[in-house]
Formats: structure tokens, C-alpha cells, sequence
């Protein structure tokens, strides 16, 4: 008889407690910063009493838990690099309200995407959530352009604008956050569960984001000097295109490929091949010391190219021949420091590439040495 009553007053609590449709619920608990979900749904289901009720505290909720992650999640340095960033690549526009409202939804998209994130980043899912982050600004970019063109079109980029200066922003926002947000003390890849073929993929991704902005500034400031030779245009574009394919070509190490034919295992003769292939530097060598001196020349040269624009915009005013154009200046040398600051960081990441692909050819050379038999 009291084993009934009991069951009767279990019924009769749960059924008094209602809850959110499961819908709303799961759309409001995943629409919290990552770091709260799980307190905001204790926090908001059990005070549900109605839907009508219900949405307008989720709403009061969801904003001021973005507020306070934004606060703690704002990095003065990092806002600055994305607001110079989107005034480079949309500089087309110049400053005019295009230009800030573009401006305006990828700032509001990176905040928000850190205040999401805020206090829940995996230390090895880092540049994946980078990545993530760029194409969340893309995303709101797009969409603030697409209201413009709907509502206002005065007021949007130019097509040819835009698509131009996406293809250059999303990359160069992707390495400014790589390198300027604080990341893990260990060094890449360390304590990660990819695969080798995955952290192959990833370097290289990450390389070619690298290498985006770099030719795109040689490309968009072709014009930058003087035209003191016929084809001034091409050549100024063809030899700082020649000059990093020779940089890259000296990194990867072209000579040692010649032994990766005489390797019979297929997936050891792989994993060679994509060691050779790495942005990896050049270390010197007693033997091979032209090498060493080479690629660092060929560096700085490379280098300096890039700094041309920059120096070309000081050299007019301070010869008198124009007027101190700041806003070009500041873009052309945001253009020559993100490469030149990030380059070190690329080129750890792809040492420690190399250094996971050369421990995965030890072992299957361990292997062949010391068969398991059974």
C-alpha cells in the first residue's frame, strides 16, 4: 500500500514539473557561450512555466552571458590587428560607410565567436577553431552585405571589392589569431591525438594561408613604383614570384627526393615525400653550407620586396614629391609584418611536422629491422 502512495507522489512531482519543448531547449542551451551551457540550462529549464514565459528570460539570458564572456574575452592588440586587417583588404572603399559597416560585422563576428568560445578552447583543436573563426566572419560579413544590397545598395561594397578582398582577408585573419592569441606553452602538435596524415594536411593548410597574403600584397601593389623599365608591372610581379618559389624550393630540400625512389616500402616512400615537402627551414651544414646562405639571403631578399610599397609611400613624402599618405602607409605595413611576424610560427609549425613524420618513418624502419613473427 505505501509502495503505491509512493509511486503515486513520484507521478504526481513529475508531472508538475514541466519543462521546455525539447527543441527549444536544445536550441536555447547551445545558443549559450560554450563555457556556460551546462549552468545556463540548470539555471533557466527548471523556472520554466510556459513558452510565452520562457523565451523572453532565454533571450535576457543568452545576451547577458554574451556580455560578460565578451568582456573577458576582449583582447585589445588582436581588435586593433582585425580592424587594420579589414581596412587593408576592403581599402577600396576607403572610409566611407561601406567600409565601416563592413568593418563593424567582422569585428561584432570575431567577438562574439570569442565570447563563445571563451573558457572552453581545446589546447589541440586551436587552429581549427581559428579557421572556424575566419569563416565566421566571412559568414557575417556576407550576410551584412547582402542586407545592404537588399535595403540600401549606397551603402554595400562593390562585388568585385568584396570577393577581392575576402579572398586576402580570410587568410591573413586566420594567422593573425594563430599567432597573436595566446595558445598552448607546449609546442605544436603536442599531446594532440591526430594522425600523421592529419597533421600533414593541417601544416599545409596553414602554410598556404601563410603564403595567400604574401602574394597577394605582390600582386595588389604592383603599381606601387616607378615605371622605370617597359613591363614594369609584370616584372615587378614575376621576380618576387621567383624569388619565393626559389626560398621555398631550397626549404623542401629538392636533392634529398632523389632517394625517396629507392625506398620499396609505398607508405615509407610517402611519408618522405611529405617530410621534403615542409616550409621546414634550412639548418646549417658543414657540408652543404651554400645551401644555409642561400635560403637566408633569398629570405631577407624576399623580405624586402615585400616592404617595398611601405617604402615607396615614405620615399614620395620624404622627397617631396607627395604628401604623407598615412592610411596607405599603415595598410602596406600591416601587408609586410603579419608575414614577417608570423613566419617563425609557420615554420615551427612545419618543424614539428617534420619531426612526427621522421619519428613515423623510424618506427616502420624498426619494423622491418625487428619483424613480429608470431
Amino acid at each position: 500500500m505505501s509502495t503505491d502512495t509512493e509511486n503515486e507522489t513520484e507521478n504526481i512531482t513529475i508531472e508538475d514539473t514541466p519543462e521546455p519543448p525539447r527543441l527549444l531547449g536544445v536550441v536555447v542551451e547551445k545558443s549559450l557561450p560554450l563555457a556556460l551551457q551546462k549552468k545556463g540550462a540548470e539555471f533557466l529549464f527548471p523556472s520554466f512555466t510556459s513558452v510565452r514565459q520562457f523565451v523572453p528570460k532565454a533571450l535576457a539570458f543568452i545576451v547577458n552571458a554574451y556580455r560578460l564572456q565578451m568582456a573577458e574575452a576582449f583582447d585589445k592588440i588582436l581588435t586593433v590587428l582585425h580592424i587594420a586587417c579589414v581596412v587593408f583588404c576592403f581599402g577600396e572603399a576607403s572610409f566611407s560607410y561601406p567600409l565601416l559597416i563592413a568593418l563593424g560585422a567582422v569585428v561584432l563576428a570575431l567577438a562574439l565567436f570569442d565570447a563563445y568560445l571563451h573558457d572552453a578552447r581545446k589546447p589541440g583543436a586551436k587552429y581549427l577553431e581559428e579557421a572556424c573563426a575566419a569563416i565566421t566572419a566571412a559568414f557575417f560579413l556576407l550576410a551584412s552585405q547582402a542586407l545592404m544590397w537588399w535595403t540600401e545598395p549606397s551603402l554595400a561594397l562593390s562585388f568585385g571589392g568584396l570577393s577581392t578582398g575576402l579572398i586576402v582577408c580570410l587568410p591573413m585573419l586566420y594567422l593573425l589569431r594563430v599567432v597573436v592569441r595566446p595558445g598552448p606553452s607546449e609546442p605544436p602538435f603536442e599531446g594532440s591525438n591526430l594522425t600523421v596524415d592529419q597533421i600533414y594536411t593541417r601544416t599545409q593548410l596553414a602554410t598556404i594561408l601563410w603564403a595567400v597574403p604574401c602574394i597577394g600584397t605582390v600582386v595588389i601593389n604592383s603599381q606601387t613604383m616607378k615605371a622605370f623599365l617597359p613591363e614594369h608591372d609584370n616584372l615587378y610581379i614575376a621576380i618576387p614570384m621567383w624569388t619565393f618559389m626559389f626560398w621555398v624550393r631550397l626549404q623542401q630540400n629538392p636533392f634529398g627526393r632523389r632517394r625517396v625512389q629507392k625506398l620499396k616500402d609505398a607508405r615509407k616512400q610517402l611519408l618522405v615525400h611529405w617530410r621534403e615537402r615542409l616550409l621546414k627551414g634550412v639548418e646549417p651544414n658543414e657540408e652543404r653550407a651554400w645551401v644555409y646562405f642561400a635560403y637566408v639571403a633569398i629570405q631577407v631578399l624576399f623580405f624586402f620586396e615585400l616592404s617595398i610599397p611601405s617604402a615607396a609611400v615614405l620615399w614620395s613624402w620624404l622627397s617631396g614629391h607627395a604628401t604623407l599618405d598615412l592610411a596607405r602607409l599603415g595598410l602596406n605595413l600591416v601587408t609586410f609584418v603579419t608575414p614577417l611576424l608570423t613566419w617563425n610560427y609557420i615554420k615551427a609549425l612545419n618543424q614539428a611536422a617534420a619531426g612526427i613524420i621522421q619519428k613515423e618513418i623510424d618506427a616502420l624502419v624498426v619494423a622491418d629491422v625487428n619483424p613480429i613473427t608470431q
